[in-house]
């Protein structure tokens, strides 16, 4: 596959045989060459991990936005994102989630795929957040945690994924995993611009 330049900065092009995949890189941060990626390890010491995940294509009707459910569409793709993360050995510390019926759902089929065994936290900050919301959630999370899964909305999630990385996405769609690493060892240190992104990945690209 081809690498491609873009007026915004390069866009990286790899393999769709791994989670490694397409991550547009603002040219700010200098990056002229393909990423080393390696997100694999589920906890690294002196590391923290963000996959910042958008819910599965929902239904367009329900009785308010809020109870809308997950498509059959929706429900196939959860899962097939959940196989691609326990393909690669992806296990989070914890999975956070926005309580909205789309987003709980979604949390629920990739935490059975991946295996995870603990209780999901659901965030009712994470459904309608706004940029602000969802930075002031991530500097808040308890650093017993080293890798962990944000299951949320657009547009924050895609707000906050281009803002954290530096990263020029545009539009995470639904099912989309964008994945982050910060060398630091609190979630309170987190500032824009400093993580670097790993991988992008959705079902588009696969079905």
């Amino acid at each position: 596959m081809k690498n491609e330049t873009t007026k915004n900065g390069m866009c990286v092009k790899t393999s769709q045989k791994s989670l490694k995949a397409d991550v547009c890189i603002n040219t700010s941060k200098a990056v002229t060459t393909e990423q080393s990626i390696s997100p694999f390890k589920a906890s690294e010491a002196g590391v923290k991990t963000i996959y910042f995940i958008r819910h599965s294509k929902a239904k367009k009707e329900g009785s308010s936005d809020f109870d809308r459910d997950l498509s059959e569409k929706g429900k196939q793709n959860a899962e097939f994102m959940g196989k691609r993360l326990k393909k690669h050995k992806v296990l989070p510390d914890m999975i956070f989630a926005s309580p909205a019926k789309r987003a709980i759902k979604s949390a629920n089929l990739l935490a059975r795929e991946t295996k995870f065994k603990k209780d999901i936290i659901q965030v009712k900050d994470l459904y309608n957040a706004s940029l602000e919301n969802m930075l002031e959630f991530i500097n808040s999370i308890d650093d017993k945690y080293n890798a962990i899964f944000i299951v949320g909305h657009n547009p924050s999630i895609t707000q906050i994924s281009e803002l954290l990385s530096d990263s020029d996405i545009g539009n995470i769609p639904t099912g989309g995993i964008f994945c982050i690493k910060f060398d630091c060892c609190s979630f309170k240190d987190l500032k824009a611009h400093h993580g670097h992104a790993l991988f992008f990945d959705y079902p588009k690209k696969h079905l």
